[in-house]
């Protein structure tokens, strides 16, 4: 036994003799039980003695007391648990890594992003994990350049770390995986995350490109049709055929009855020269040359030739078949020269004038197809041409008119309808390259569509948009035919991708000549323990 355990049993010994004699000198007024005493001391010297003989016999390195149940608490010496169980000695072979391990670094054990260059506790006594680098190393082909947030903030670390949500930072790498801003647009997305999103495709491709230009329609009369009937001479109405507005006349038949006293003076000299020098004659051509510039109709010139008697009234007959639309004589009434007294236009051919908005109006073609719908006969479309296109524009309403031509034989169209017209101003025979007008993500500045490159990636592209028309639009440059093209979830992917190459333009390396950004470094900060917390400059 050596003389530090005699030492320690002594000073048991006198410590119990003293607790007796103190114990009787009190005056309790009972006697302590000796026998009882005298065994305690014995116990209590044989556990010095195996105490000290295990810090003495045992060679390893002791570092603490662990709790037996895995509770975070440790102690600097032997102790007991709440349950009476022994704590366990923890050694220092016993949690030293492999030789063959190097640790990089120590991180929180519950996931928080802090890391520690040395072994740490947390805030509940647990100790820090060691991460090694076999853990963490990348082939040798990438070497990492340093990690970003993963949810896109502007911070990095130079070590591997997780952020607030417990989401491993993300590696860059030197090769330019992702420091490139143009490829950072690339999104991958898993397939669950592809159908939980709803990503739809279709396929660029070429079609006939049809471009509907709706516009308001009036029907009006043919201005080909109409007629205006008017006098040259001198005379009254003597009686009135036709004497409402709206009123069917025929060619040929009678409006009203002339009489003129020039007319019949003329016709008397008419006369005259026929029977003298016979109608070869020249005064009798004179004579009649006189009657046509009065503006007679010809079937009573033939009449006064024919029978060669002169009447004193005048049949006058209608030039065309129409309706009148105008009546501006009464009977009995006196008609100048040059007067109107009626106008006739022809129903059965009628004109529809558009007024289209003026952005629209350039891509209007003469022959262009129409269809023409009716407010008055709803449901029954008929199909037209453009005949004409105006070449001045309304100023006040911004918009230009073309003509179509409307067939109306059977007079269900009448002046002053509306109608709503549909102009077919599409491509004609040339093919597109089209993708569906929602294909197609226009933030003002740019139009971007999303191309599917398969495998879950995804790639914002730039075009160049044409013509638009029945849901598609034309795509002059950015993609080729038979490229996929996202139709549906479009923004989200766009936002993705923006946010990635915001983020590799911000971490990216400084061109020549350009002060370089300063690289994160990890600044040692005092903790309250025993080992140092490793801060990360963000």
């Amino acid at each position: 036994m050596s003389s530090r355990i005699l030492s320690a049993t002594t000073l048991a010994g006198l410590t119990l003799v003293v607790g007796i004699a103190g114990g009787y000198r009190l005056g309790t007024g009972t006697s302590l039980d000796l026998p009882f005493l005298l065994s305690q001391w014995s116990t209590h010297s044989i556990a010095l003695v195996d105490t000290a003989g295990a810090s003495t016999g045992d060679q390893r390195k002791l570092l603490y007391y662990r709790n037996p149940m895995g509770a975070p608490d440790t102690s600097p010496v032997p102790k007991k648990d709440s349950m009476g169980m022994d704590y366990i000695a923890v050694y220092a072979e016993e949690v030293a890594p492999p030789k063959a391990k190097k640790i990089l670094y120590y991180r929180n054990p519950m996931g928080a992003p802090d890391t520690s260059p040395v072994p740490k506790k947390d805030s509940m006594g647990m100790d820090y994990l060691p991460v090694y680098a076999e853990d963490v190393a990348t082939p040798a082909t990438k070497k990492i350049r340093y990690y970003r947030n993963p949810m896109g903030a502007p911070d990095t670390s130079p070590v591997p770390k997780k952020d607030s949500m417990g989401m491993d930072y993300i590696p860059v790498y030197e090769d330019g995986d992702t420091a490139s801003p143009d490829d950072a647009k690339i999104v991958k997305v898993s397939v669950d995350k592809v159908q939980r999103s709803g990503v739809r495709t279709t396929v660029a491709e070429t079609r006939k490109l049809a471009l509907p230009i709706r516009a308001p329609g009036k029907v009006v009369i043919d201005e080909r049709t109409l007629r205006m009937i008017t006098l040259r001479v001198d005379g009254y109405i003597d009686k009135l055929y036709v004497n409402a507005v709206g009123q069917q006349v025929k060619q040929g038949e009678p409006l009203f009855r002339l009489f003129s006293q020039e007319v019949l003076n003329a016709e008397a000299l008419y006369q005259v020269a026929i029977q003298s020098g016979g109608k070869q004659s020249a005064g009798n051509q004179g004579a009649l040359r006189r009657l046509e510039n009065l503006g007679l109709p010809e079937s009573h010139l033939r009449k006064i030739g024919a029978t060669g008697a002169v009447p004193a009234n005048i049949e006058w007959p209608s030039p065309v078949s129409g309706v009148v639309i105008e009546k501006m004589v009464v009977e009995g009434e006196r008609a100048e020269p040059g007067r109107a007294l009626f106008k006739i236009a022809d129903p059965s051919h009628l004109w529809v004038i558009a007024d289209v908005a003026e952005q629209d109006a350039d891509k209007i073609r003469v022959g262009a197809e129409v269809s023409l719908t009716f407010r008055a006969l709803p449901g029954e479309p008929v199909a037209g041409k453009v005949t004409f296109i105006y070449p001045g524009l309304n100023a006040d309403t911004r918009t230009a008119k073309i003509r179509i031509d409307l067939a109306n034989r059977d007079g269900r169209f009448r002046p002053d309808m509306y109608a709503d017209v549909t102009i077919d101003s599409g491509t004609g025979d040339n093919l597109a390259l089209t993708v569906p007008v929602d294909a197609v993500i226009d933030s003002g500045g740019k139009r971007v569509v999303i191309l599917d490159k398969g495998d879950g990636k995804f790639e914002p592209r730039e075009v160049t948009l044409g013509a638009r028309g029945d849901g598609f639009v034309e795509v002059k440059t950015g993609i080729a035919a038979g490229d996929k093209i996202v139709t549906a979830a479009n923004f989200l992917i766009d936002a993705e991708s923006n946010l990635r190459a915001a983020l590799a333009a911000f971490t990216a390396e400084p061109k020549t000549g350009e002060p370089a950004a300063p690289i994160p470094q990890v600044k040692p900060v005092a903790s309250a323990g025993t080992a140092n917390a490793a801060e990360v400059s963000q």
